[in-house]
Parts: structure tokens; C-alpha cells; sequence
């Protein structure tokens, strides 16, 4: 079996809500094998790999529920989870895909033309040099969770970070206690899955903002 029927394979275990949709994420993940035969985007470009490693952290977030407003899918590289989310979402809101390498963001934008996504941009450029971004922040990125926290704290726009984080976590968490207590963070929900034949634990993690006045836990 060829590594895009095994795509489609691993498609089918999935009841979609749209028979467009498992069409759309195949297409993208060929535009992706593609283009990264020129830079480097992904190394997990089989059939399972980009099942296992993209869509189902991609497939996660769309089900919590926890995008309900516009947002930003900050390091989107090859634009993942952006992408994904937006195919499987049918854009249920606008999203702005940002990435500091213009090459990752030139590819990105020509992947949201072919696909059709009308409600989502790609845009080049770093976090912290945005002057406004949109309410929800999205990051995959592998960076520790105190050095995210800092770069998004250089916004004031945003009211709710999103991470996808490995088992680490609490680890990387405990070190955040000053930033966490000046800027008022919490966190306000956490979800946990497991993904691959080894059943690695995956955390999705929502950081609010505390309002004055108001006690942190």
C-alpha cells in the first residue's frame, strides 16, 4: 500500500463531518510532502507519521472546543495545526498563520489558495513584532513554556494562549512561577490524549488572563 492510500486509510477511522474534509487533508499533506523535498517542513511525511503526528493533535483542538474566536496559529511552519484545523473546522473562525521563515510562510500562503480557505491568511513575521494579534494564541512550537510566555506577553491583544505540549509539561510550568504571578496567568483548562502505536502523551493547555481583583489559584 502506497503512503497516501495509507493516509486515506487512517482517514477512514475518522467520522467526519464533512465528506470534503478527509479530500482537503490528503491534498494538503501531498502539497507538504512536496514542498518538503525543497525545505524542510516535516519529517513525518508518511501516510501514519502525518496522521499520528499532525492530524490528530489537529483533530484534538478542533474538538475541544476552545477556538471560538479568531486566532493566530503562532510557528505554523508547514501550517500545522492551522491548516488542519481550518479544513476540519470549515473555518468556523478567521485564522492568521505566522511564520518567522518568509520561505514557510511564501508556502503556507500558496497551501491556503490551493485548498480554498477563504477565512484563513498566512502572514510572515514574529510574534512579539505584532503590534495586534487576534484573541487566541495557538503554539506547537517545541520552545520551553517560559520563553513562550515571554514573547506573548509582549501583546496585549490576545485573552487566551493554547499549547500543545508533550508529558513535560508540569515541569516546564513550575519554572514559570514569577512570569505566571506578574502577568496575572492561570491555567484554566488542560486535556490529555495519546497518539501512535506508542500511545505518547499529548496535552492541550488553555492560559487565561486573571482579572484584577481577582484571586489566582
Amino acid at each position: 500500500m502506497d503512503e497516501s492510500s495509507q493516509f486515506n486509510l487512517r482517514l477512514s477511522e475518522i467520522e467526519w463531518s464533512d465528506h470534503q474534509i478527509p479530500k482537503l487533508l490528503n491534498q494538503f499533506r501531498e502539497l507538504v510532502v512536496v514542498e518538503s523535498a525543497q525545505q524542510n517542513l516535516t519529517k513525518l511525511l508518511s501516510g501514519n507519521d502525518f496522521f499520528d503526528g499532525h492530524i490528530l493533535d489537529s483533530l484534538e483542538l478542533q474538538r475541544s472546543g476552545w477556538i471560538d474566536q479568531p486566532w493566530l496559529d503562532w510557528g505554523t511552519g508547514g501550517g500545522i495545526p492551522g491548516i488542519p484545523v481550518q479544513i476540519i473546522s470549515n473555518q468556523s473562525y478567521p485564522a492568521v498563520l505566522l511564520d518567522s521563515e518568509k520561505r514557510k510562510a511564501d508556502f503556507v500562503g500558496a497551501a491556503i489558495q490551493k485548498l480554498g480557505l477563504k477565512s484563513t491568511t498566512a502572514q510572515w513575521g514574529r510574534l512579539e513584532e505584532l503590534k495586534r494579534v487576534p484573541p487566541i494564541l495557538v503554539v506547537r512550537a517545541v520552545g520551553a513554556t517560559e520563553k513562550l510566555l515571554r514573547l506573548a506577553l509582549v501583546c496585549s491583544t490576545w485573552n487566551k494562549l493554547i499549547l500543545l505540549k508533550g508529558p513535560k509539561f508540569e515541569e516546564e510550568w513550575s519554572h514559570c512561577f514569577q512570569i505566571v504571578k506578574h502577568a496575572r496567568l492561570k491555567i484554566a483548562r488542560q486535556h490529555e490524549y495519546r497518539v501512535g502505536k506508542e500511545s505518547k502523551i499529548r496535552r492541550l493547555i488553555e492560559i487565561t488572563r486573571v482579572p484584577r481583583g481577582t484571586l489566582i489559584d
